[in-house]
């Protein structure tokens, strides 16, 4: 049965804990800036989205790419899981030597 290797996905995990933590960083700064762009009196809420998303976008879109690489690691292996399983509870004694 294939497993994760535990330092992979300690790796990985390492890699969404510190995308996190600079979304953390990030964050009053980027809630500052779209506090800024709201100063002038005819300034909407699409001007405070525009100046937290100048800041903030690029560490938002770091975690969503290792949140996707996390869970496409996970199924991977949880079909190879199910694919063992099926074929060792099958009459078929042979399916696992491709």
């Amino acid at each position: 049965m294939d497993k994760v290797p535990k330092n992979k996905n300690k790796n990985l995990l390492l890699l969404i804990y510190l995308s996190l933590v600079l979304n953390l960083i990030t964050a009053p700064l980027a809630l500052f800036i779209g506090g800024m762009a709201t100063d002038s009196p005819d300034s909407t809420q699409l001007d405070f989205l525009k100046g937290f998303l100048f800041i903030q976008a690029i560490p938002l879109f770091i975690l969503v790419i290792f949140l996707a690489w996390y869970s496409i690691r996970k199924s991977k292996y949880a079909y190879a899981e199910i694919a063992f399983f099926v074929c060792y509870h099958t009459r078929y004694p042979y399916c696992l030597d491709i």
